[in-house]
């Protein structure tokens, strides 16, 4: 939940506490489910069902676009925002998701049985089997009925293998030929031929779909100050592991080659297998506002860094953090001193240009309020000469790769209601602050990494060296088990 937190359409979730007995997280506040609502007037009009399954559709592809496959997709996993109104939706219960790269198949058996797609029951299957669900959500919602059904389990899957949508009965007679098609399109037992959720947006019964989430994240952080890139490669060496897991595996799924960066070629055919097609240029131009280190690839901090949410309650604390840890006296000032042994000796030049960025007073320091300000501007309401972010005017650190627990939830069995367990490792924002550790969460299960190896989150003083200055003065926490051949 913290991968994908701060999207509109997502339950996002702010803090986690822990009792002698239990676990509570700190979500939105929403206000019941669909289910609730749908059980009170069994189903809804065309005009109000199809706009409310775009919403639920565009979160589902934002998921996807996140490397999150859902496997749990019904109307009980969608809160209303406020009781009764269907404009405000909110995904949440991601107990059965799990981050998945393009291509990947996985064999467990579990979901909702109403709900499970054909391949989930032949146990071979992918993130197809989200838009199978969502077809089912919607002829539920338009009909009150499930599409398939009979007695017990098997009776189900026996149907879901074998029978054929039904739209012979009320209300299907009087619904349009436009959502029936749709129905058809994403209720295809083939998961080869079923309609992809880009093809469910482009529907005649959809509005126009919004930008990939993961580009526009990439697009923001292009035009950010030289400030911000600055704290938040801080920022991104002090955060637990399940809050980058998720990025982490998307990196993976970018670099092609295995070779532990990403270059211009990779980022545009890394968004082509998502739907977004680039230029060349643009495509060049995306890794060069990320590309600190000025080596014309992207190595796992840089993407982090041009890639990371945070959420909008925690950006204060955050970027103070930052800045006291590049305070080396703790006089309350940052001097082009402090920034150059923070960034790295060969970055002199960067750091005079965050001095003339940030210090709005002239007395050639910068304050905290300053820095914070300096945090939230823009390149180009930025008052530093502005210059290229290129292999002449750029900085970061070397190659190396963070640990990334993945927070995958353990499946429950077919069939069973309820949350499952939302994800493994340390939570919270974890930094070391005057010596010390301060941790905002608590541990709530051991989270593993791909390989198996059990990660936990050290101080951020703890620093595992990654071959480069800036890195090894901000830090990064990683398991032997993710240390490069």
């Amino acid at each position: 939940m913290h991968h994908l937190s701060g999207h509109n359409l997502v339950v996002s979730l702010h803090q986690v506490f822990e009792d002698e007995k239990n676990v509570h997280l700190v979500m939105d506040l929403c206000q019941g489910d669909l289910y609730e609502l749908l059980r009170e007037c069994k189903y809804l009009p065309e005009e109000k069902a199809a706009p409310l399954m775009m919403l639920a559709i565009r979160a589902v592809q934002y998921c996807h676009a996140m490397g999150v496959v859902h496997r749990d997709i019904k109307p009980e996993n969608f809160l209303l925002a406020t009781r009764n109104d269907l404009s405000h939706i909110k995904l949440t219960d991601f107990g059965l998701s799990t981050f998945y790269q393009e291509g990947q198949i996985f064999n467990e058996l579990l979901g909702s049985p109403y709900y499970i797609a054909p391949e989930v029951i032949r146990q071979k299957y992918g993130k197809e089997a989200d838009v199978w669900s969502c077809g089912v959500m919607l002829y539920i919602i338009l009909c009150g009925e499930a599409p398939f059904f009979g007695e017990g389990d098997e009776g189900i899957f026996k149907s879901i293998m074998k029978a054929k949508l039904d739209f012979s009965f009320e209300p299907w007679p009087s619904l349009s030929r436009d959502v029936k098609m749709l129905l058809r399109r994403m209720l295809v037992k083939d998961p080869r031929e079923r309609a992809t959720l880009e093809e469910v947006l482009a529907h005649p019964c959809s509005g126009s779909g919004n930008e990939h989430p993961l580009f526009s994240r990439i697009k923001r952080y292009s035009v950010a100050s030289r400030t911000k890139k600055a704290a938040l490669r801080y920022i991104v060496a002090s955060l637990p592991d399940e809050v980058t897991a998720g990025l982490y595996n998307l990196f993976q799924d970018f670099d092609l080659d295995h070779n532990h960066v990403i270059d211009s070629r990779e980022l545009k055919e890394g968004f082509k297998r998502r739907g977004v097609v680039l230029l060349d240029e643009e495509a060049t131009a995306l890794v060069n506002s990320a590309d600190l280190d000025g080596d014309g690839v992207l190595n796992l901090v840089e993407w982090l860094g041009a890639t990371i949410h945070i959420p909008e309650e925690q950006v204060s604390s955050l970027v103070l953090e930052a800045f006291a840890f590049m305070d080396t006296d703790r006089n309350g000032y940052l001097t082009c001193g402090e920034l150059v042994s923070y960034l790295g000796e060969s970055h002199k030049e960067l750091a005079e240009l965050i001095i003339a960025e940030a210090d709005t007073d002239l007395d050639g320091r910068i304050s905290g309020e300053e820095f914070k300000a300096a945090y939230a501007m823009t390149m180009d309401r930025s008052r530093a000469t502005s210059r290229p972010n290129t292999a002449t005017g750029s900085w970061g650190a070397g190659n190396g790769r963070a640990s990334s627990g993945t927070a995958a939830a353990a499946g429950r069995p077919v069939g069973k209601g309820g949350s499952g367990s939302v994800e493994g490792g340390t939570t919270g924002m974890a930094v070391g602050e005057a010596g010390g550790q301060r941790l905002n969460g608590v541990a709530v299960d051991g989270g593993q990494d791909p390989n198996g190896t059990v990660v936990r989150m050290t101080s951020v003083t703890s620093v595992v060296s990654m071959g480069d200055e800036l890195a090894q003065n901000s830090g990064i926490v990683r398991s032997e088990s993710q240390m490069d051949d």
